[in-house]
């Protein structure tokens, strides 16, 4: 099982390169974090569920806004 520190330690990561590049898809954020596409899918539901990351627009030509 995964620490708590470590997960936010990832979640804080992603929320970094979401503030950076907030159109980037997450198999481009998975490229860049060497993580598969479905660890970010879930790391993404997670950081939904906390109310910390929103979708802004349609899935193809959205982005992500990060809620602080």
């Amino acid at each position: 099982m995964v620490s708590r520190k470590t997960l936010l330690k990832i979640f804080d990561n992603h929320i970094e390169f979401y503030n950076l590049l907030p159109n980037m898809t997450r198999s481009e954020l998975a490229l860049q974090l060497s993580k598969s596409e479905n660890t970010i899918k879930g790391h993404l539901a997670k950081l939904k569920s906390e109310g910390r990351l929103k979708r802004i627009g349609s899935d193809r030509s959205g982005s992500w806004m990060v809620v602080s």
